[in-house]
């Protein structure tokens, strides 16, 4: 399942910039969002990547954990919600596979438990996504039930329909393997981007509706 091809990774930053940029200067159009759907399952995908070959897991957790605190202000200027961002999500869902590895259900309920009660991006819903992959392993076609089935328990509850087109993300992420164009980025890549881009957005929309930037 592994992969050296970070195309994924590429087409995950630009769906997440498109959503981005939809939900803070065009909230009217859904088709923002809608393309927005790709990022979050491509992202979900490399934590199960990421938690089952990383050679250190406890430097891992450390660097989702910095850049989540790094992230924290952009993400709150740029959306203006107190949410906390979504590498907190991916931070708590590597931490919920790794419980679900090794079988440390006392962990798993914790942080499972932290989640129900703390306001995460994606929330409950995002951090089980991850162990919806590695569950349903080398089972595609379970895999994609399995996610279409735990995403509809939340349509209309916390998420929107168009949550559901991020099948086209899942049905990516399974056959990763088969794309021709190979293309690589470095691992700091995406960790730098997140909170950079969503600085340039905050202060983007400081501009653009901020009277005093419109007298």
């Amino acid at each position: 399942m592994k992969s050296k091809n970070d195309l994924l990774k590429i087409i995950g930053i630009l769906s997440m910039i498109i959503d981005h940029v939809g939900y803070i200067f065009f909230p009217d159009i859904p088709i923002f969002r809608i393309i927005g759907r790709l990022a979050f399952p491509i992202f979900a995908f490399h934590i199960y990547i990421g938690t089952i070959y990383t050679q250190n897991f406890n430097r891992y957790i450390l660097r989702l954990l910095a850049f989540a605190l790094i992230s924290q202000l952009p993400y709150t200027l740029a959306f203006q919600i107190l949410t906390l961002n979504v590498l907190f999500t991916l931070l708590l869902a590597a931490l919920l596979l790794r419980s679900i590895i090794n079988k440390k259900w006392l962990v798993m309920i914790l942080i499972i438990t932290i989640a129900y009660f703390i306001d995460f991006d994606a929330g409950i819903y995002g951090i089980f996504i991850p162990s919806l992959f590695y569950i349903t392993k080398d089972r595609p076609g379970l895999t994609i039930l399995t996610w279409i089935f735990w995403t509809s328990l939340f349509i209309g509850y916390s998420h929107p329909y168009y949550q559901l087109y991020g099948i086209i993300a899942v049905i990516l992420c399974l056959i990763n393997k088969q794309f021709s164009f190979k293309i690589r980025i470095t691992k700091w890549f995406f960790y730098i981007f997140y909170p950079s881009h969503l600085l340039i957005l905050a202060t983007l929309s400081v501009v653009i509706f901020s009277p005093i930037f419109n007298k």
